[in-house]
């Protein structure tokens, strides 16, 4: 609370209200996304993984920072290395349609004209919406002990958070402008039919372990 004070100033009661409004929303999405995902992958309930996914995210808050920074480090290993796999068997499989789109310009998608307006306009949501949770990660500073050290951090913050969204994006590339991919609850688990079961239960796992320390945050 008292860094937050310091960061946002006077503004932090309105920011805390802002955050706890985003805190359900991310919770609801995440156990829900959980839900479909074991539910697709290993035929479980979805009640299943939304009430699980949301013990275990309460498990984890009463243990406090220790667990979590394990938790965290060992999901991050597992996501990346996840979405090089998931990767690397997509898109090598659909690189020619994925180039064709790239050549064409298609945004098909979308009805009515594409501009640099929206496009810019959705880069500053998708940023906005992933800068709210930095002050619940605050507790991090302390690893921090110079200016390097904070540069480096954010460095590699900044690429491992973009490091899943471009492997995503061209993935979908090689599908694009198909309903039936893009408007799927979980694109990932239709582009991944095909590959093999283990595929899509490992894509399970790890994805949700992902989920876990969404809602941690």
């Amino acid at each position: 609370m008292k860094r937050l004070k310091q960061l946002v100033g006077k503004l932090w009661v309105a920011y805390d209200i802002v955050y706890l409004a985003l805190a359900v929303l991310i919770i609801a999405v995440m156990a829900a996304a959980t839900g479909e995902i074991l539910n697709y992958t290993m035929g479980f309930n979805p009640w299943v993984g939304i009430i699980g996914i949301t013990l275990l995210v309460g498990v984890l808050n009463f243990y406090g920072e220790k667990l979590i920074e394990r938790f965290k480090t060992l999901g991050t290993l597992a996501l990346m290395s996840g979405y090089i796999i998931f990767s690397i068997l997509v898109i090598s499989s659909t690189w020619g349609e994925a180039r064709q789109v790239l050549a064409t310009g298609d945004t098909s998608f979308i009805p009515g004209d594409v501009g640099i307006g929206l496009v810019t306009w959705t880069g500053i949501l998708y940023v906005g919406y992933n800068l709210a949770v930095y002050p619940a990660a605050l507790f991090t500073v302390k690893r921090q002990k110079s200016r390097k050290h904070s540069l480096w951090s954010g460095v590699i913050a900044g690429v491992l958070m973009t490091f899943p969204w471009f492997l995503t994006y061209f993935a979908i590339l090689g599908f694009y402008p198909k309903e039936e991919v893009l408007g799927a609850r979980v694109p990932w688990l239709v582009m991944l039919e095909g590959f093999g079961n283990w595929v899509v239960v490992l894509f399970g796992g790890v994805v949700g372990w992902t989920l876990i320390e969404t809602q941690r945050e």
